[in-house]
């Protein structure tokens, strides 16, 4: 009865592919999960930039201020910005109508190969008798999710993400996660800190003089884990006088790839805007709120970073066919 134990091996490998890959399935986060903690992760970088720029300023914002709002972030949804100086109240208007949009695509893979082979024997008496049986199952299955979420500096503390699952006495962890990369730190700090620098500095805007300077920064980060998986047993049996199965192979391998993709696009509204045709004139044209535009103006940065990465795979894809281009 030996080979029944051989068959009842190989029956392991023969099931793990999901119908339907998801984050989870690996992450152990959920998609929400992942929003929520990247969100959580640009709060906690908007609250050091703004913490910073209190204590760095040169218009003597009161200590008490400072130490109000990082003993308790929450109080900022509800603070008066009356109780600042008037330069640093219009600096911190502006940044409050920021805004950061995540554009998240996920890609999931996972492939899964079953083989089965069996040798059968029987000696006649006048010769030897030899059958090979083998059998094969394969199976792939994808999921592509892609999504964005929007949201403005004063957003993520009026409408905060719940972040008490990845905080320490209320205070974010930068953990890293190096297997899944996105369920972890990301550097999200890093972005706005780069971001505001560069628009303190007046440098960002449109290389094209005739547009309206739109302040803006995007960057895409791409995370890819693969995990493989192969097992090949074999077991011989000695033959007897009758059909018998004698040798048993198995073989099964399994790959899962996941490739998660998080652009980042932050803005602040236009600093100068066209005056609007209306297109009807019995009603007065209503502008965009600052915050409108902001988010308006992360949008475009993801698409223009997204576009010119299409631009870039498709050139390279002509030089393959032709060389000389």
């Amino acid at each position: 009865m030996r080979y029944y134990a051989a068959l009842a091996a190989t029956a392991v490998f023969v099931s793990s592919c999901a119908t339907r890959p998801l984050p989870e399935d690996v992450t152990r986060l959920n998609t929400y999960a992942i929003v929520t903690k990247i969100r959580c992760e640009a709060r906690d970088a908007v609250f050091a930039e703004l913490l910073e720029y209190l204590r760095n300023s040169n218009h003597n914002v009161s200590p008490h201020i400072i130490s109000e709002i990082e003993k308790k972030p929450s109080i900022i949804a509800q603070f008066d910005r009356r109780r600042l100086p008037a330069s640093i109240r219009e600096k911190v208007d502006l940044y409050a109508n920021a805004a950061i949009v995540y554009d998240f695509n996920f890609d999931m893979s996972q492939h899964s190969t079953n083989s089965l082979g069996a040798t059968l024997n029987d000696t006649w008496s006048s010769g030897l008798f030899n059958l090979g049986i083998s059998g094969t199952n394969e199976r792939t299955r994808r999921n592509q999710r892609q999504f964005r979420v929007e949201d403005t500096f004063y957003k993520l503390f009026t409408n905060p993400p719940s972040c008490e699952p990845y905080s320490k006495n209320g205070t974010f962890e930068r953990k890293r996660n190096y297997a899944y990369p996105i369920t972890g730190y990301i550097g999200i700090q890093e972005i706005v800190d780069t971001f505001w620098r560069l628009n303190e500095d007046h440098i960002l805007g449109n290389v094209d003089s005739d547009q309206p300077k739109v302040n803006k920064l995007a960057d895409e980060i791409e995370f890819t884990t693969m995990n493989k998986f192969s097992t090949t047993p074999s077991t011989e049996l000695d033959p007897a006088n009758h059909l018998k199965i004698v040798v048993v192979n198995a073989e099964s391998t399994h790959w899962r790839q996941d490739v998660h993709t998080v652009t980042i696009g932050i803005a602040v509204e236009d600093e100068e805007v066209e005056p609007l045709e209306p297109t009807d004139k019995r009603r007065p044209t209503r502008r965009p709120s600052k915050a409108a535009s902001a988010i308006k103006n992360a949008n475009e940065a993801i698409n223009e970073l997204q576009f010119r990465n299409i631009q870039i795979l498709n050139r390279n894809d002509l030089q393959q066919l032709l060389p000389g281009f």
